[in-house]
């Protein structure tokens, strides 16, 4: 495990090699909530043909004081001019999920970044809890900002039930799947509520608005490949479409799939059967 330190934080991360020599790398960017372990099925796979860079990025969300998702993306930035030096690149393929592919979009149109291909998979709008569409969530999130009204909340059945939604989504607190958390023992209710807590964080002391004039005042092209699911319980498929939309994605494709977390879901499939065409016809 390789260790990247910058402004206080560190982004641990590893790199598979690749089978291929000098294969361009792939940069795989996890969910909130996840981490690198998420993409390890699709490991074997990716070697194939790339370079695999799996950072964490758990510190954005439980480091001591909290920071913003614009330093989220500057942190980034430095983490992948490091990555291009170290591993003597020019160019990078990125992969990310949820909250990870929409750190990956801000990249793109934060920094000159010579991009091959680029593909996210459920991504979170800007300005995130505006589109949440379970009820439970939007109680919780809703409730208010103070960490005492929010104790309190948590005690009453309709917030104990939120902290279950949550933990169903995100696989906080969780193995593998759903019915893992369908019977969260108290100490991984508190993990997923200080996670929640912290994503709520992130997203009042953010200036979503200032993402959107970037993009609309940039020239650059958006991600080629936008992936939604179909049955998404966080996010509703019209505005992810609209998402897709105003960030310019190239192709915009709805996987038929009843949940948030595509790629612990459906693995290796979303390759077998062409959805994620990461190839070299498509790569170039």
């Amino acid at each position: 495990m390789e260790v990247f330190n910058h402004d206080g934080l560190e982004i641990r991360y590893r790199l598979e090699e690749s089978t291929t020599p000098n294969a361009p790398i792939l940069v795989c960017f996890h969910g909130f909530g996840g981490g690198p372990q998420d993409y390890q099925d699709l490991v074997p796979f990716l070697k194939s043909q790339f370079r695999v860079a799996l950072p964490n990025l758990k510190v954005f969300f439980s480091s001591q004081v909290p920071s913003p998702f614009s330093r989220h993306v500057e942190i980034l930035g430095h983490w992948l001019t490091h990555i291009r030096e170290k591993f003597k690149t020019e160019h990078f393929v990125f992969l990310g999920q949820s909250y990870g592919a929409t750190l990956s979009i801000a990249l793109r149109f934060r920094f000159q970044l010579n991009i091959q291909f680029h593909a996210v998979l459920n991504p979170m709008p800007f300005s995130p809890f505006e589109f949440v569409r379970n009820h439970h969530l939007r109680m919780f999130m809703n409730f208010g900002f103070d960490s005492g009204d929010i104790g309190l909340f948590l005690k009453t059945t309709n917030g104990r039930r939120s902290l279950t939604e949550a933990a169903k989504i995100f696989r906080i607190g969780s193995q593998k799947t759903v019915n893992d958390v369908l019977h969260l023992n108290d100490r991984a209710l508190i993990l997923v509520e200080k996670a929640i807590d912290r994503f709520r964080w992130i997203d009042k002391h953010e200036n979503w608005e200032t993402w959107t004039d970037l993009i609309k005042s940039s020239q650059a092209p958006g991600p080629d490949l936008f992936l939604y699911s179909s049955r998404d319980p966080l996010f509703r498929s019209e505005d992810s479409v609209t998402y897709a939309r105003d960030i310019r994605a190239r192709i915009l494709s709805p996987i038929p799939h009843h949940g948030h977390l595509m790629v612990q879901d459906m693995g290796v499939q979303l390759f077998n059967d062409g959805r994620l065409f990461l190839s070299k016809n498509q790569i170039s």
